[in-house]
């Protein structure tokens, strides 16, 4: 024990003595401050590659907004974020979680979600990936604190792959027959697609009716801002927020596990 936070110590004190040597140059440095400046420019990672993108500050709102004419999205006429707060207090507090849960879940002050894209250097055209950031938004400790509760109830299908090492593992024991095929799909736009009325019936077998609400509330409360306009999400779970990857993967378990009994020819077998 004493060695472990000996250890610990030490390697807390190298990592606050280390500082990297700037081995950039004063016009460098001057240079990146003047397209950090520069609101003509929007600078951006990329969505995959590890990359920086600069985009026309001109070009990058105009794909924005071809991305919020799709019927997905409702323009709203004022910010929702004061109601929404109002409306997280009541709910957590009729619910049955302790006191000092709902304390420490109810928002205070909280700031409306915000919409960026994050461009697709890899695809014809530079596409953007819609992101919603949540931090410090009304329902961002809540969906924390309900992805903690459903996380037990997925990944337990005979069908979940844990990660890429896993999926190695798996593909080296499987054997191809020469009638076989091996395919793979993708769903497009995974969270926006996935049907709120049915995820909600699925938890209903689960949870009681006090946490299904504060669930529907936290699925339902899909509003951003972006350019000082503010849209609702009208179907699908949001983008961005805590609790959407695991709602997205306890509605795909139902959802592939009766897709595979009713298929007329079955996979030999299938992960995800």
């Amino acid at each position: 024990m004493w060695k472990s936070l000996n250890l610990e110590l030490y390697i807390r004190i190298i990592k606050s003595a280390y500082k990297p040597n700037d081995n950039l140059t004063r016009t460098e440095r001057a240079a990146l401050k003047n397209l950090k400046n520069n609101s003509e420019l929007t600078i951006l990672p990329a969505d995959k590659g590890n990359a920086t993108v600069i985009l026309s500050t001109t070009d990058y709102k105009q794909k924005i907004h071809t991305l919020l004419e799709d019927s997905a999205y409702r323009r709203l006429t004022e910010d929702p974020t004061e109601s929404t707060e109002r409306k997280t207090t009541k709910l957590l507090k009729k619910s049955i979680l302790s006191e000092e849960i709902c304390k420490r879940l109810s928002p205070s002050g909280s700031r409306p979600p915000r919409l960026y894209g994050l461009p697709k250097i890899h695809k014809a055209r530079v596409p953007l990936r819609p992101v919603v950031s949540n931090n410090g938004t009304h329902t961002y400790q809540l969906s924390k604190h309900l992805a903690g509760l459903l996380s037990p109830l997925t990944w337990n299908t005979i069908h979940h792959v844990k990660n890429s090492a896993q999926f190695t593992q798996i593909l080296d024991a499987i054997r191809i027959q020469p009638q076989e095929l091996m395919v793979s799909f993708d769903i497009i736009s995974l969270f926006t697609n996935v049907p709120i009325g049915d995820s909600l019936e699925r938890l209903n077998l689960h949870v009681n009716n006090y946490i299904l609400d504060i669930f529907r509330h936290a699925l339902t409360s899909t509003y951003f801002c972006f350019d000082g306009q503010y849209y609702e999400q009208t179907d699908g779970v949001a983008m961005g927020s805590p609790l959407s990857p695991v709602i997205a993967n306890f509605y795909m378990e139902k959802y592939e596990n009766e897709a595979i009994q009713q298929a007329t020819h079955k996979p030999t077998c299938w992960y995800r």
